[in-house]
């Protein structure tokens, strides 16, 4: 109860300082968000993540993009494996309230004693609600990271226009 009591206050509090946003037809200067994902090759078949947005040309339509993704791994006992990975993100078409960008990173992954190089490349479908700040989205993923084999991944969250 205390947890979503707290979560509300937050919430709230964001709402209250929020200046107003930026027309729809506009490109948001920055957006984050957060979610999960259903993955295949995890045990459990899960994952989360969380991503940072920024526009880096309005002209080009190109934005820096930070994903975090964290997935359970197979083996005889549950371990965690990460990943980070900056790249960009190209607005590949807008409708309306929705931006599908098309996504391409490398960073690094680590799962307990292991670490490697990490690479992603997919496309991610941002629904701004209403006249708010908030989004829902989601899309297809392919990982490939180089201490488990190539990972396809379906994710969903929700966001912020920042």
């Amino acid at each position: 109860m205390k947890v979503i009591l707290l979560f509300a206050a937050v919430v709230a509090g964001l709402l209250a300082q929020s200046p107003v946003p930026p027309a729809p037809d506009t490109l948001p200067q920055a957006w984050s968000g957060a979610g999960g994902a259903f993955n295949h090759a995890a045990r459990p078949q899960g994952s989360a993540w969380f991503s940072y947005a920024e526009l880096i040309s309005a002209s080009g339509q190109i934005y820096w993009f930070t994903t975090a993704d964290f997935t359970g791994t197979r083996g005889d006992r549950f371990n965690l494996k990460s990943s980070i990975r900056p790249g960009l993100a190209i607005v590949f078409r807008r409708f309306g309230p929705i931006t599908i960008l098309a996504i391409a990173d490398a960073g690094v992954v680590s799962a307990g004693p292991r670490a490697g190089s990490a690479f992603s490349g997919g496309g991610h479908a941002i629904w701004r609600l209403g006249k708010t700040r908030w989004t829902i989205g989601g899309g297809p993923r392919i990982l490939h990271t180089a201490i488990s084999s190539t990972e396809h991944l379906v994710e969903f969250g929700f966001g912020r226009i920042l």
